[in-house]
């Protein structure tokens, strides 16, 4: 043999030696720690998804009981502001309008019974938090069927009949406002749970 042999065959000879069952449970420990990690892994991503579901469906609920129904209901009131003003502005004499002013007044009545109640429903909601949606609603409902008596009065002067139905535009605005804020902070609410 000879020296350089002799030499590798010392190295090969220190080198330590792992018998094969340590190879064997080293691959074992990866792949159970593998296997342990995948598991988690699986159940963290059930656990999100389960999550995502329930928010998702809670916010379709939200909208189809709440949302969709309360502003169809602030729409119509909309339409009958945007007719107040419409009748205000006109150079029509109020007094030619008379029957047109009397069914816009019970539009209004019927329209704000309307609202009132998909309010009242969003309070009772399981898809709703709170119980407020009505604040401020029966003070702005009055304030608006007395700005349509006003209008509708004959003994009033046009010019006052007609700052009423301005008026009566104006004070739903607010309630308008109001709701919509009320819709927006409860799906903010929503999609931060």
């Amino acid at each position: 043999m000879t020296d350089a042999n002799q030499a590798v065959s010392v190295i090969e000879a220190a080198k330590p030696a792992l018998p094969n069952d340590m190879r064997l449970w080293g691959v074992l420990g990866v792949s159970v720690l593998g296997l342990l990690f995948n598991y988690l892994n699986y159940r963290h991503t059930n656990a999100q998804t389960k999550k995502v579901r329930a928010l998702g469906i809670r916010l379709d609920e939200f909208r189809s009981e709440v949302k969709d129904p309360v502003y169809h209901a602030l729409e119509v009131c909309t339409d009958l502001g945007r007719t107040s003003e419409a009748i205000s502005v006109s150079g029509t004499n109020l007094a030619e309008v008379k029957e047109e002013l009397e069914e816009l007044n019970k539009a209004w009545i019927e329209a704000l019974d309307v609202l009132e109640a998909k309010l009242d429903d969003a309070n009772r909601s399981q898809f709703a938090s709170g119980a407020n949606w009505q604040d401020g609603f029966t003070s702005s409902q009055d304030k608006i069927y007395g700005k349509m008596d006003c209008a509708n009065n004959v003994v009033q002067s046009d010019a006052n009949r007609r700052k009423a139905l301005i008026e009566a535009k104006a004070e739903f605005e607010i309630l308008r406002k109001k709701v919509r804020a009320s819709v927006e902070a409860e799906i903010s609410r929503l999609a931060e749970a």
